[in-house]
């Protein structure tokens, strides 16, 4: 058990370093939710992500995970709607920062996340790289999480099954 989000996000890193996986780079997600100005319409989240740097990811609230990929003029497009007041930001933004590692084919982003300069949790992001989908990948991934960090199989599929329903 641990003390705080950081304190996991350092004692993940050590162990994954010593298993030999490398730092490559720092990475960063960001999210801002946009609120429309006119009632009964639904929030607006757009995400940035180091891995997709030519990319924004925009999703409103409620709409069945469609998601729009757009090149990253549509920040300055939702910025520029905010000035118009037909948005505005209500929630502060949220921020995921932290080091992306290698291990063979996997990926891993690792680091804490945070709003308003207080952390609010841990962000744990593992890719085996030969696989499109997360679902062709889900046995090895799990391997990898129970050998590397230690974490017991029910704490795994838990994570993993709530994040394939979505």
């Amino acid at each position: 058990s641990f003390k705080s989000p950081a304190e996991a996000a350092e004692s993940y890193l050590e162990k994954l370093e010593k298993g030999g996986a490398k730092k490559t780079r720092p990475f960063q997600v960001d999210l801002v939710s946009y609120s429309p100005s006119i009632t009964n319409s639904k929030t607006v989240h757009v995400l940035s992500h180091s891995e997709y740097p030519a990319s924004s990811f925009a999703f409103a609230e409620q709409s069945n995970s469609q998601m729009l990929v757009a090149d990253n003029t549509f920040i300055a497009l939702m910025n520029k709607l905010k000035t118009l007041r037909a948005f505005e930001t209500r929630l502060p933004k949220m921020e995921a920062r932290g080091t992306r590692l290698e291990y063979q084919d996997f990926v891993i982003n690792l680091g804490t996340v945070s709003q308003s300069q207080t952390t609010k949790g841990l962000v744990l992001e593992v890719a085996y790289v030969p696989m499109d989908e997360t679902r062709d990948g889900y046995c090895l991934i799990q391997e990898f999480l129970q050998s590397f960090l230690n974490m017991p199989k029910q704490m795994i599929q838990k994570l993993i099954t709530e994040q394939l329903s979505h």
